[in-house]
């Protein structure tokens, strides 16, 4: 047992079996002061050796921050609709939880992934659209929180949503799902697409017309 610094213990276990060795770890001990004036203990534990350095950085930057949406008390019901019209577009997976889902964009922290199974760049285009018309903040940090919230159709995390390009077939797309949260739109309801509409909508024939 070796002092580390003042309130602090660092103590190295060493497990042993016969002459096998089986684990080392360490353990250490963080003591102070706690509010009601008593001790507090924290106890950390990990393998005795660090690991070892992979030279990658890490695919996207994971924050636990979430989105305000602008009208969030007002008219938390458009959040709802704008949770409806993605299903009902088959741009994100049926099962999304929606209380999780809400949370994202009403400013409660959440750690829920969002699948999303339309192309990555109408998600870009959404996020890009949302963000100009000032309905999210912080705008500052739309890709970053975005890019920690969902993943693709293949369960891959999304990344590099900065540099995707506009899909300008989709813009008609985009503007129906985002007047969702518009308050000063009476937006019609929203048809459930088939799975094959819905293929074709994002991802087939681009000049085609759907009724929704």
């Amino acid at each position: 047992m070796t002092m580390a610094d003042e309130g602090k213990t660092i103590i190295h276990v060493t497990v042993e079996a016969g002459a096998e060795f089986v684990q080392e770890k360490h353990v250490e001990y963080q003591i102070g002061k706690v509010e009601a004036g008593g001790i507090g203990v924290q106890v950390v534990q990990g393998s005795g050796k660090a690991p070892a350095a992979s030279g990658r950085k890490p695919a996207c930057k994971v924050v636990s921050s979430v989105f305000t949406y602008k009208w969030a008390k007002q008219h938390p019901e458009r959040v709802v609709d704008f949770y409806q019209a993605l299903i009902k577009l088959h741009a994100i997976d049926k099962d999304t939880n929606h209380e999780e889902f809400e949370k994202l964009f009403t400013g409660v922290p959440t750690d829920i992934m969002v699948r999303w199974l339309a192309p990555k760049s109408a998600l870009k285009a959404l996020m890009s659209e949302l963000k100009k018309r000032e309905y999210i903040e912080p705008a500052g940090r739309v890709w970053v929180i975005t890019e920690s919230h969902f993943k693709d159709k293949d369960n891959k995390i999304i990344t590099g949503l900065r540099n995707e390009h506009d899909p300008k077939y989709l813009e008609p797309m985009i503007t129906i799902i985002a007047d969702t949260l518009d308050p000063k739109k009476n937006t019609k309801p929203i048809n459930m697409l088939d799975d094959d509409m819905a293929q074709e909508l994002w991802y087939g024939v681009k000049d085609k017309a759907f009724d929704l």
